[in-house]
């Protein structure tokens, strides 16, 4: 690379194409590479904070559901209670297991409270986050003499099932793929 390219009057000794590339994918693992004068720095410090940050469960849910199960593999009785949802409380993760509005059985993992601005807000961040789910038209089960419990426990039945099946048929088409690749 030829001396021009750098700006060595303003005391920056990095290409700047390079620097904004290395700030844009400056990911080592789970730390963050950030290269800049101690203003650029900030900037990009702020910026990476708050990116792929959002402002509310809901908003969250929709950018970070996988389906898990298609609705073509969920019982029809249990399609029609969209909203039946099962949450797993571990101690740096939350995975929420719910039918959607398809009638999917959809999974989504929040491993960073963080990354939802709702959640951080003074209360306690699993209490905030049932608060926002039944605001957003979740039920949850209170007790296990609710309705809801029994359909919830039918909907992780399902889901249980249908994924051993689903990662078995996936493992079967892997092989015969290999197989069918072999030529020797």
């Amino acid at each position: 690379m030829r001396k021009e390219n750098f700006i060595e009057k303003e005391g920056n000794f990095i290409d700047p194409e390079i620097k904004k590339e290395i700030n844009k994918e400056g990911w080592d693992g789970q730390a963050a590479v950030l290269i800049g004068s101690r203003e650029e720095l900030d900037q990009e410090r702020e910026k990476l904070l708050s990116e792929g940050q959002c402002e509310n469960v809901g908003t969250y849910l929709k950018m970070h559901k996988i389906i898990s199960v298609p609705a073509e593999r969920v019982p029809e009785e249990l399609k029609k209670e969209k909203g039946i949802c099962w949450i797993y409380d571990g101690s740096n993760l939350i995975i929420i297991k719910y039918i959607d509005s398809q009638g999917n059985i959809a999974e989504v993992k929040i491993d960073d409270f963080k990354k939802v601005s709702s959640l951080n807000k003074g209360t306690q961040p699993i209490d905030q986050l049932l608060k926002e789910l039944k605001e957003c038209g979740f039920r949850i089960y209170e007790n296990k003499f609710d309705k809801t419990y029994d359909l919830m426990d039918k909907m992780i039945g399902v889901y249980s099932k249908q994924t051993r099946i689903i990662k078995k048929e996936l493992e079967e088409k892997l092989k015969n793929k290999q197989t069918e690749e072999f030529d020797f």
